[in-house]
């Protein structure tokens, strides 16, 4: 008996200490499956490092080429056109589940920064609803804006109309394009209520939550607080079985910082 428990042991200490055990990281999803997996190695431009202030963001590519959050070879080759294009660029956003299996926050995205890093600002996000704690297959998707303090946006969701001849002179940007930011605490946060419940003007309807609509244009704007304030187009292109999403998108203004005054 002590012979085999000696012998686990050794067997259990020298996988353990096998340096191809750690050294080796797994593609977190096929480019072409979307299969899940975890992942330990990382493209540099997908985790920017951190620190005490807004200095410290390191933008990303307009679209990453290799990593969990990149999104496919063939996803790359069928926007080629619309990149090459200012003020665009191309992203995977996981939900809020996957991305807690990697060292980023590829649940969230802050356009203004270009960055999945959420600590900065960030403009939009991923939410899932999954059947089970045991399946990996989400069965609700959701996007959302504005997620700490008195930040707040909107989404409004303009259908299959094509991006690429969305500009800011659009008549349907017209709400979003004028809207203006309240400079107190409790305006700010009762518009972020107001938007949670959703707006409706002219028969169409400004949430700061919608569902994900696959082929489908969202405008949104993202108001956070002495950091950004940005108007956004962007378009849903597909969803990986892992319910990720990869969307292109553009920017279509940024407005001067906000600054809010706390209430006396």
């Amino acid at each position: 008996m002590r012979i085999l428990i000696a012998a686990a042991v050794a067997a259990m200490t020298l996988c353990l200490s096998s340096p191809a055990v750690f050294s080796q990281g797994v593609d977190m999803r096929s480019p072409t499956s979307g299969e899940f997996e975890i992942k330990k190695d990382f493209d540099s431009n997908e985790k920017p490092p951190r620190s005490g202030g807004l200095s410290g963001i390191k933008r990303e590519p307009q679209v990453l080429s290799n990593g969990p959050l990149a999104p496919s070879a063939q996803d790359r080759a069928n926007h080629a056109s619309f990149l090459s294009r200012s003020n665009t660029g191309l992203i995977r956003l996981l939900s809020r589940r996957l991305a807690a299996y990697t060292r980023g926050d590829g649940a969230y995205y802050s356009f203004f920064h270009r960055s999945h890093k959420y600590d900065y600002g960030s403009d939009l996000g991923l939410d899932s609803t999954f059947e089970s704690i045991y399946t990996r297959v989400p069965s609700y998707h959701e996007l959302s804006v504005g997620f700490a303090g008195a930040n707040f946006g909107m989404l409004g969701n303009l259908g299959e109309t094509p991006l690429e001849a969305l500009t800011i002179d659009d008549p349907r940007t017209a709400f979003m394009r004028g809207y203006q930011p309240p400079r107190r605490e409790s305006e700010a946060r009762s518009e972020n209520r107001r938007f949670r419940q959703g707006v409706t003007l002219n028969d169409r309807t400004y949430q700061s939550r919608l569902p994900v609509q696959v082929g489908a244009v969202y405008l949104l704007r993202s108001i956070n607080y002495n950091r950004s304030d940005v108007l956004v187009a962007f378009r849903v292109v597909r969803q990986d079985i892992d319910g990720s999403l990869i969307i292109a998108w553009k920017m279509l203004k940024k407005y001067p910082t906000p600054k809010l005054a706390l209430n006396k």
